[in-house]
């Protein structure tokens, strides 16, 4: 069975390590999704945010 090209967003999200796959992957027809948000950089403060939450820092650090 032949896949379709998927699209250079999901191409990129999946080889970067930002998406690990989806359902729609099964599908031989899909070639992504533009709004999934996988698709974009995620933001400094998104990072951020991630890092607290894997790290299970519980409160931002307030500037002095």
């Amino acid at each position: 069975m032949k896949y379709l090209k998927l699209n250079d967003k999901c191409k990129k999200a999946i080889e970067t390590g930002r998406c690990l796959g989806c359902q729609g992957l099964e599908n031989p027809n899909y070639t992504g999704n533009p709004n999934c948000q996988y698709n974009r950089t995620p933001s400094v403060q998104e990072s951020l945010n991630q890092i607290w939450k894997n790290l299970g820092v519980q409160e931002k650090i307030k500037d002095i």
